[in-house]
């Protein structure tokens, strides 16, 4: 949901107002690069636009956070340092092992760990998939078709909430909030959102992390 609101940079709940041109790409090429760049492995399947009243589209693009341990894998050091060292802890062991023998695409996650790498993104101008609709349903829905035909190996993601503050001037001049993190799943969509953690420190092979990158 868009609001307007007056230029300001932290909310009435302490949460951080952002200029909303930090995360804009000037064409998809730039947007699928800047998610590649950070190790994300493209979801074209997932392409897809929304259209809101006050700014028009938005164009969505999406990927899938690769194997840490692979040779394709360019993220930058802020990015994979918490990841390799949450793999060393003992609970991890047998992830660790399938990620470097390469069984495993993506790396699996926890909802802290999603939370600690969000703001490692932002230079690159990319993010926890934002709620453009209503608890993103827009996006799970693609997720449950693609899933359908070509099945996921995980069961869940997480997407973050977002408020937008445009400007009168333009987009570009607008803000936004970025606030909770939930989780949705592939496929099931109706029957629940919830994701329960297996604790803080040990990752979860059904939870995989979804960036995503924006052009208007």
């Amino acid at each position: 949901m868009w609001h307007s609101s007056s230029r300001r940079t932290v909310s009435s709940l302490g949460e951080e107002k952002i200029p909303l041109h930090r995360y804009l790409h000037r064409d998809r090429e730039s947007a699928l690069a800047a998610l590649e760049s950070v190790g994300g492995v493209l979801q074209r399947r997932l392409d897809g636009a929304v259209m809101h009243e006050q700014i028009g589209a938005v164009r969505r693009y999406f990927a899938l956070f690769g194997n840490v341990f692979s040779e394709s894998c360019t993220a930058p050091v802020e990015i994979l340092e918490p990841i390799q060292s949450i793999l060393r802890e003992r609970d991890n062991e047998e992830i660790r092992e399938r990620l470097e023998r390469g069984e495993l695409q993506y790396t699996p996650m926890n909802k802290r760990m999603i939370r600690s790498l969000a703001g490692a993104f932002q230079s690159s101008r990319v993010h926890i998939p934002w709620t453009f609709t209503p608890m993103n349903y827009d996006l799970a829905a693609r997720i449950e078709k693609v899933h359908r035909h070509f099945p996921y190996p995980f069961t869940t993601f997480y997407s973050r909430t977002a408020i937008f503050y445009p400007s009168k001037r333009s987009l570009h001049d607008g803000l936004v909030e970025p606030g909770r993190l939930f989780s949705l799943v592939v496929q099931g969509q109706l029957q629940g959102t919830w994701h329960q953690p297996i604790h803080d420190g040990m990752l979860d092979p059904d939870v995989a992390l979804l960036i995503e990158a924006n052009t208007a």
